[in-house]
């Protein structure tokens, strides 16, 4: 029997649009399955406010790549060095 070990944390979950945080579930589901064994974190204002320019996800990779777009989501790929860094701690 195989153990799941993923976890999600819901950071400001108070202040985010209720619509927005179901859609942002939906969307970590299906980029979790795309990007298997990697962190995947949702963040900006398309969280916040109702008027927004693009879905940012952010990719916890070994190796950054260029950024990439699917539509209206942006995705962004980081190596773990990220965790240190204030651009991490800001979001």
């Amino acid at each position: 029997m195989q153990k799941n070990t993923s976890s999600k944390y819901i950071y400001g979950k108070e202040i985010i649009l209720p619509s927005r945080l179901t859609l942002a579930l939906s969307l970590l589901k299906k980029y979790t399955r795309k990007f298997k064994n990697k962190h995947i974190i949702i963040t900006g204002s398309f969280l916040y406010n109702k008027k927004y320019n693009d879905i940012d996800i952010i990719v916890i990779s070994k190796y950054e790549k260029p950024e990439r777009f699917f539509g209206e989501v942006h995705v962004s790929y980081f190596t773990p060095e990220v965790y240190n860094s204030l651009f991490f701690e800001s979001v």
